[in-house]
């Protein structure tokens, strides 16, 4: 057999050569761009999945918290209630008496539910509001 290569198959060798160099120099640039978009498309939609999941998670934290405080309002009503009607079983029914019985029960659940749920219970100012002026001792009594 002769071994002998014909200028025809040499050439179309060639030819062949040059169009695959030829999409290979077009084709990568153009793969390069459709990769960083996919790329990019990939990240947007994890992002905006990432955003969603924060925003539901901040829903139920806020529906929580909104439980959490109704939760507390009706404690305390419950408190108050409880309180007046101890201190009215008790006899205490004259206003000074009264007002330093409820502040004590109401203080002493407080104090429970505080103890009773690590911490987390509701926060109340017992006494005297803040806007009752006491009068000043003279410098001579």
């Amino acid at each position: 057999m002769d071994r002998s290569f014909s200028p025809a198959g040499l050439i179309a060798a060639i030819v062949l050569l040059l169009v695959l160099a030829a999409g290979a120099l077009y084709g990568c640039p153009q793969y390069s761009v459709y990769s960083g978009r996919m790329r990019g498309q990939a990240e947007l939609a994890q992002a905006q999945g990432n955003r969603m999941a924060l925003v539901a998670q901040a829903t139920a934290e806020n529906d929580a918290a909104v439980q959490r405080a109704e939760a507390a309002s009706r404690r305390v009503e419950g408190w108050v209630k409880a309180a007046k009607e101890g201190c009215a079983a008790l006899g205490r029914t004259e206003s000074p008496a009264k007002q330093q019985c409820e502040d004590m029960l109401i203080k002493d659940n407080l104090t429970f539910s505080v103890a009773h749920e690590g911490g987390q219970g509701v926060t109340l100012i017992i006494g005297s509001p803040a806007n009752v002026s006491v009068p000043a001792a003279k410098a001579g009594d």
